[in-house]
């Protein structure tokens, strides 16, 4: 920790690590949300002290700001504005640190950050086309079973959601059926057996052989993610391993760029894909698990007059 000078009072990075001590010794954070944290914090700190604010008591709803809409380099060295769902990880932080630094008392503390972050455009994802799809699964298959980037394209080209794909255990699958159990939530999707295509089912079959022979003593297979991982690393929230397996897959295959393209897109594929074999698209709506067909066509992009997609 940074020595603090009596005339300045405490300085940010002083009053993060303090901060961040406190929320592990409460257990205030899961693991994976304390890591992030951290890195933010210290990345706020770190920024701070470059627009030559290190002073705790000095920081202003205006650098934080700034902080929050800054650009940012990808581990590929691409400099971009940063997504929505990163200005409002760093705005969260953000709350979350100033709110309890004052519950602590320390001195200086009371910012309200109060950061407008602009909504995600609506119906922003488009499906996958069936190039597109094909590209998407070379790259993921080839992962092997060890990891879990081919069972989590599995589910996602077969229709489930990345909401629900994060959740499904072992005991969700149905060898016999060739099908999977998917959970569904309580505001937009209904749970459902999701019927898995030949091409991706073995990729299913293969993780869950897997696990059963990997599983330790201390775990439980019937009650294992099929894409949890397999490492002592934190494995984030379930929802969150779609996004990362995704955005290496996008980038191999030449779809990085494409700001319609999300985890989203890949689950859209299986219900343009009936759309085109001619599906009725209230048979679509149940495969995919929206609770209204109007839902249905608004997230496919469907075009009741031409009969497009997307």
């Amino acid at each position: 920790m940074a020595k603090t000078k009596p005339e300045q009072g405490v300085l940010l990075i002083e009053a993060v690590d303090l901060v961040l001590k406190h929320w592990k010794d409460t257990n205030a954070l899961t693991e994976a949300s304390h890591a992030k944290f951290d890195d933010l914090l210290h990345r706020y700190a770190k920024f701070a002290q470059a627009h030559n604010v290190p002073v705790f008591a000095d920081q202003t709803e205006a650098l934080a700001a700034k902080w929050i809409k800054a650009k940012g380099t990808s581990r590929h060295g691409v400099v971009s504005e940063p997504a929505t769902a990163t200005q409002n990880t760093r705005r969260s932080a953000l709350r979350k640190f100033y709110r309890d630094a004052e519950e602590l008392r320390i001195h200086g503390s009371g910012l309200v950050v109060r950061t407008r972050v602009g909504p995600r455009s609506p119906g922003l994802a488009r499906p996958l086309t069936e190039e597109e799809a094909r590209n998407v699964w070379l790259y993921a298959k080839d992962a092997g079973p060890r990891t879990r980037r081919p069972v989590m394209f599995a589910l996602l080209l077969s229709g489930v959601h990345s909401s629900e794909a994060g959740i499904i255990t072992t005991s969700d699958v149905d060898i016999a059926n060739q099908r999977v159990w998917a959970h569904g939530d309580t505001t937009r999707m209904e749970a459902r057996w999701v019927k898995i295509p030949d091409i991706y089912f073995s990729a299913i079959v293969e993780r869950v052989e897997y696990l059963r022979a990997w599983m330790p003593p201390h775990r439980t297979f019937e009650t294992f993610q099929l894409t949890q991982g397999t490492s002592q690393q934190p494995m984030g929230h379930a929802q969150n391993r779609a996004a990362s397996a995704c955005v290496e897959v996008f980038r191999r295959a030449g779809l990085g760029d494409d700001p319609r393209i999300t985890p989203s897109s890949v689950s859209l594929y299986a219900g343009s894909r009936m759309l085109i074999d001619g599906e009725r698209i209230e048979v679509i709506a149940h495969a995919l698990g929206y609770r209204s067909i109007d839902s249905c066509v608004a997230a496919l992009g469907y075009n009741w007059r031409t009969g497009e997609i997307g």
